[in-house]
């Protein structure tokens, strides 16, 4: 197996977690403590995972550009997620940030005449209004009465479709 299918495979297998995760949250008798600890590890997961394929060379340069960044960020929030009771919040912060990046790496792919760009913009745009939307039921009490782990769940299965996507698409061997 080549290096960036080594690669592809190392990020992927967190991203398949998170969509685990988010079919987990949908689930009516879930034990939060359980959720909370297993959201805090796929994120710590993602970010070493990040951290890993960061110094991947492949012909784009598009799915891992972020990765250093954003892996110390997922690892520093990942070890939050464990010990805080601000999970929500979090978690919210991580996938906005993660779906705004992948908006500018949807535009960059544009510019290298990748056809399905648009694919990673309508997903990472969806990703970043569900995030937002987040934040917004935690701080408003007018949603109180909307159980705010659906959202949480479609943000995971969300954000790891469009990860998915993005990792199987724009990461290419150099030469090919």
């Amino acid at each position: 197996m080549s290096a960036i299918n080594q690669r592809r495979v190392i990020s992927c297998l967190p991203l398949l977690l998170f969509l685990a995760i988010g079919c987990y949250c949908f689930f009516p008798k879930i034990n939060p403590a359980f959720l909370v600890l297993c959201m805090g590890i796929a994120v710590i997961i993602t970010a070493l995972s990040k951290l890993f394929c960061y110094f991947s060379k492949d012909t784009y340069q598009l799915a891992f550009q972020f990765d250093f960044g954003l892996g110390i960020f997922f690892l520093t929030m990942g070890v939050l997620l464990v010990v805080s009771d601000y999970f929500l919040t979090i978690l919210s912060f991580c996938m906005m940030i993660d779906a705004v990046l992948k908006i500018q790496t949807a535009l960059e792919a544009k510019s290298f005449g990748l056809q399905k760009w648009w694919c990673i913009l309508i997903l990472a745009v969806l990703a970043a209004v569900s995030a937002l939307l987040l934040m917004i039921v935690i701080y408003e009490k007018f949603f109180l009465r909307f159980n705010p782990l659906y959202l949480l769940g479609f943000i995971f299965i969300l954000n790891g479709g469009l990860n998915l996507f993005t990792v199987l698409y724009t990461v290419k061997e150099p030469g090919k």
